[in-house]
This record gives C-alpha cells, structure tokens and sequence, in this order.
C-alpha cells in the first residue's frame, strides 16, 4: 500500500495514487475505488 507523510491515506484516482498535503482541513473517509491499476477499497480524504 502507498503511504504518505502526514496523517490521510492516498486517494485512488484514475488508476493513481494522489496524496493530500494539508490534512488538517480534511477528514478521512472509508470508500472503495474502482479503477484499473489500484482498483482496491481504500480510505480518501474528503473535506469537512
């Protein structure tokens, strides 16, 4: 699995993995991502 720095998980987005950088503006949220190259459920982080 990616990972990352600060404390919200990467976000599946068109077969890419994509990372926020302030994360203290955004809650993190359990949703599953359908794509092809990391089709997989994941946690994105979703702003509040």
């Amino acid at each position: 699995m990616p990972t990352a720095d600060h404390s919200c998980p990467p976000v599946c987005v068109r077969g890419v993995w994509l990372f926020y950088s302030v994360c203290r503006l955004y809650v993190c949220v359990y949703l599953k991502c359908y794509v092809h190259l990391c089709g997989v459920s994941w946690t994105r982080c979703v702003y509040v």
